[in-house]
């Protein structure tokens, strides 16, 4: 009999991710279709997608914005650069925290002119 352990489960991720601490904004629809805006924090990022924590519940297959700053100082202290992007949940998880996990899946996205970006984030200090 095969041994079942985690080690041997294989890897289906084909881009590396990088740990971060990364604010981010999230738009899109919860469970209840109820529209939402919040802050998030982003666990990891790829080339193709990134993990974030989330309060509202979101359906797996649903398509959320996210506007990343890749820098975890205060904009006004920092100018850094700002991800667009508009992604599909792969995978929500309930955590014991309370928020719900969130694997996204990039399907369009572009970098922001730092001013650009930062200007939505100063809102937050």
């Amino acid at each position: 009999m095969a041994d079942q352990t985690p080690t041997n489960l294989t890897e289906r991720r084909t881009k590396p991710r990088i740990p971060v601490a990364y604010p981010a904004l999230v738009r899109g629809d919860d469970t209840t279709n109820d529209r939402f805006q919040e802050e998030a924090l982003v666990d990891n990022v790829s080339a193709g997608g990134l993990y974030l924590r989330v309060k509202h519940p979101v359906t797996p297959g649903s398509s959320l914005f996210i506007t990343l700053r890749f820098s975890s100082l205060p904009p006004k202290q920092a100018q850094a650069p700002c991800l667009a992007a508009l992604a599909m949940v792969l995978r929500a998880d309930d955590r014991q925290d309370g928020t719900c996990g969130l694997a996204l899946k990039f399907q369009r996205h572009r970098f922001l002119d730092c001013n650009e970006c930062n200007c939505e984030f100063k809102k937050l200090d």
